[in-house]
């Protein structure tokens, strides 16, 4: 995953995947390191707290991404909420979440 994050790909679909705590992590990795993604959408995949708490912190890092899409379904909204407010007072470039 990482490798291809790397490459010039600039959208990335992962919907409706089960993409759980893990995959989140995983993305949010790659996030960190990515130089070409511009949207990545999460949307349908059960991502807890974790997986938000790992994902908000790549975006203090990343200064390519500028929109972030997935919906919290089962996670305490207004802390994942909390910590995307927090990680967005640090990035500047991403403008949908």
């Amino acid at each position: 995953m990482q490798k291809e994050l790397a490459k010039n790909q600039q959208i990335l679909h992962v919907t409706d995947c089960e993409s759980q705590n893990g995959g989140a992590r995983a993305f949010a990795d790659a996030l960190k390191r990515n130089i070409a993604l511009k949207e990545l959408d999460l949307s349908g995949n059960p991502i807890g707290i974790d997986g938000v708490k790992a994902l908000a912190e790549a975006l203090t890092a990343n200064t390519k991404l500028k929109s972030l899409r997935l919906v919290l379904e089962g996670v305490e909204t207004c802390k994942a909420e909390k910590l995307f407010c927090e990680a967005l007072r640090l990035n500047t470039t991403i403008v949908v979440v």
